[in-house]
């Protein structure tokens, strides 16, 4: 037995429990304690590690191992996972009762998961000393309970956390509070520093009236114009003014003394800001649309897109009344609307948006300007959501070329037009080129950023991690799939829909390397957030669910596959139509799993549609086509369908010589079906 408890904790739970193990170990292992409760009860880290997990099957085994022994004994707190299978587990008892007999009885933490009248493993209802001939007495546990209609998953692991740490709840769910309204702050104070940046304007035209002064004997004119530009100047100035009071005193609400002692949260800020707006500058309406267009884009970025739009409508609204139909405002509360439309997949009016706002930054500032790249990326945006990529990519090559000539090679938006420019080549199949604009991409970040987590940083990493995926280098793209996590759980709230996304995306490695398991529980949280964020009838919901439904297909788990793509399926021809690329890849999933539940007819009439609608968007040489091509293929030769099989291994070998290393997963494919057909036919 070890002197000292060297983990954190363990997790006790049977195998059937697993996602939420995975799901639990990794949120444990990467929360990071609020620097004020380090501080206040004298903690020696800010983080819960180690955590011990075990990852091997007890179901062959007489008695706990000795690495189970050992771990127990040398861990400070147990957390059992509640559920009528851990009820029903000789080996979660087991340890429940282990942990008790070393006296540490108060140091056990249940987390619910299922009906608490079956769940609770028999140890868990009884006191146990360590002398082993005690009598053994009823105790009731108190658990975390993170069902819906419970405590849910985020409030129960903070009770969790609370009692790993041996503090209050109300400790950690206040700090909390306030880690997130820190994480809005920040978001606040950079739009606070772009609306400030907009006093340069007032230098303008200061410089404007100095220039018309200099000629104020030549002519009543430029009296006149002085006269003009010095009142916009004043106007400009109080305008800015104006705005930042605004954002700073909306801070002031945060401040504990003026809550009355509750914790305000990001959204009632920016409710509440919202609502002050209209009253306040009732006589203002420049100032109005800037605040409203300010706090819109903050709505957008925490996925609030029903708030957004209306201030995003009204700011632009207000602009054109005020400024005209062409001005700079004008275009910028354009492009910020389109984005808007483009989540909530109303793409005719946001291409309409999009082009007005570009034709109008060319008439203003000419066809080179950084600002005209601006609304190239905006249309770049609906042009790739509606399926047309090479039109998305040549807008994308232009913006790239204004960006390096109006703003230099080092500049962020530099970075980020080559960063989306190596998106679109992936998406592609130009899979070399992508890698190489990406690395570039991040160069440029990390020399503007530093080493401090950045949003940029984050979304570079995560592309890189896809490329190595479709590389096949599974291992390297964990690697930056991980580093895109953990730098998204620094930076952003937790539940943030971008957290989703990188979840989900780190789920892809597990998955090719067959630990469906821990695939399925990624996806399974990515779900959830996605769900809270968007709605059950989004379309990004719906490509989670077709995700899930693809892990277990090869999890066998087959029936709750087929419910995971029924929901999903109307939703995404809602969302794309009938004929749309990335609905031949829903289609070929869903091939497969007829496939797996012996519905071949289904299966082949799938499998074979999707290759046809890839071939009609992507083309016949491009690796997506070749990729749902040998899914066919593989289809056929497990029904002995040879003939119809090879020229489709054929073609497809070609595309992927030319677009993979040789150690890609689909090369070995394609050779293990070509030899499975050399045998056959050897064996006639």
């Amino acid at each position: 037995m070890a002197s000292a408890p060297s983990y954190r904790a363990f997790i006790s739970y049977a195998h059937q429990d697993e996602p939420w193990a995975v799901w639990l170990h990794r949120r444990l292992e990467s929360y990071r304690v609020p620097g004020r409760i380090v501080r206040d009860h004298d903690l020696e880290s800010n983080r819960l590690l180690p955590i011990f997990r075990d990852r091997d099957e007890l179901s062959t085994a007489e008695d706990l191992s000795a690495t189970i022994r050992e771990a127990l004994s040398a861990s400070d707190n147990l957390i059992v996972i509640c559920s009528a299978s851990s009820a029903a587990s000789r080996w979660v008892n087991e340890e429940v009762r282990l942990f008790k007999s070393l006296g540490r009885a108060d140091r056990i933490h249940y987390l619910l998961i299922d009906d608490p009248s079956r769940s609770f493993p028999e140890a868990a209802r009884q006191r146990i000393d360590s002398d082993p001939t005690a009598q053994l007495q009823e105790a009731e546990p108190l658990a975390a309970d993170a069902r819906p209609e419970g405590d849910g998953k985020g409030p129960a692991l903070q009770k969790l956390i609370a009692g790993l740490l041996g503090v209050r709840l109300d400790e950690i769910v206040r700090r909390e509070a306030a880690r997130r309204n820190q994480r809005l702050t920040a978001i606040l104070a950079a739009s606070l520093v772009a609306l400030v940046a907009m006093t340069s304007l007032t230098v303008y035209a200061l410089n404007q009236r100095a220039a018309a002064r200099e000629q104020e004997q030549q002519a009543s004119l430029a009296r006149d114009d002085a006269l003009a530009a010095s009142a916009r100047a004043e106007q400009a100035q109080a305008e800015a003014e104006e705005v930042v009071n605004f954002l700073v005193d909306m801070f002031e609400v945060s401040d504990p003394s003026l809550a009355m002692g509750r914790e305000i949260t990001a959204r009632e800020l920016l409710d509440d800001g919202a609502q002050r707006i209209e009253r306040e500058f009732a006589g203002q309406p420049l100032v109005r649309a800037r605040l409203m267009s300010t706090i819109g884009l903050v709505y957008m970025s925490l996925g609030a897109f029903g708030q957004a739009e209306p201030l995003l409508q009204q700011s632009l609204e207000l602009r054109i009344a005020e400024l005209g139909e062409s001005h700079a405002e004008v275009a910028a509360s354009l492009d910020a609307l389109v984005r808007v439309q483009i989540y909530r997949n109303d793409l005719e009016a946001a291409e309409a948006d999009a082009l007005r706002a570009l034709a109008m930054r060319e008439a203003l500032f000419g066809p080179v300007d950084a600002r005209v790249a601006d609304s190239l990326v905006t249309l770049y945006e609906v042009y790739g959501e509606q399926g047309r990529f090479a039109e998305a990519e040549s807008l994308l090559r232009r913006a790239l070329a204004i960006r390096e000539a109006a703003l230099g090679m080092q500049h962020e938006a530099t970075a980020k037009a080559a960063f989306y420019l190596a998106t679109m080549v992936r998406s592609l199949g130009r899979n070399d080129e992508a890698s190489e604009l990406n690395l570039r991409a991040l160069e440029i970040q990390k020399a503007i950023y530093g080493s401090s987590p950045h949003p940029a940083v984050a979304e570079s990493l995560n592309h890189l991690g896809i490329i190595e995926l479709l590389r096949g280098n599974f291992d390297r793209a964990q690697d930056y799939y991980e580093s895109y996590v953990a730098m998204l759980r620094v930076l952003l709230p937790e539940n943030s829909p971008v957290i989703a996304i990188a979840l989900e995306n780190l789920g892809g490695p597990f998955y090719q390397r067959r630990e469906f398991d821990q695939a399925a529980a990624l996806l399974e949280e990515a779900l959830e957030i996605r769900r809270n964020a968007f709605g059950d009838d989004h379309h990004v919901v719906a490509r989670t669910l077709v995700n899930l439904g693809t892990v277990l297909t090869s999890a066998n788990q087959l029936d709750l596959a087929a419910a995971r793509f029924r929901e999903a399926l109307p939703i995404l021809r809602g969302y794309w139509g009938g004929d749309h690329p990335e609905l031949s890849s829903v289609m070929a999933s869903m091939g497969r799993l007829a496939e797996r539940r012996g519905e071949f007819e289904e299966a082949y009439s799938l499998l074979s549609d999707s290759v046809a609608m890839a071939g009609r968007h992507y083309g016949e040489g491009h690796p997506e086509t070749a990729a749902l091509t040998i899914r066919f293929a593989r289809f056929l030769v497990s029904r002995e369908r040879y003939a119809e099989a090879m020229p489709l291994l054929t073609a497809s070998r070609a595309v992927i010589e030319a677009a993979y290393d040789r150690e890609h997963p689909d090369w070995v494919s394609i050779d293990q079906m070509l030899r499975e057909i050399s045998d056959a036919g050897e064996s006639k």
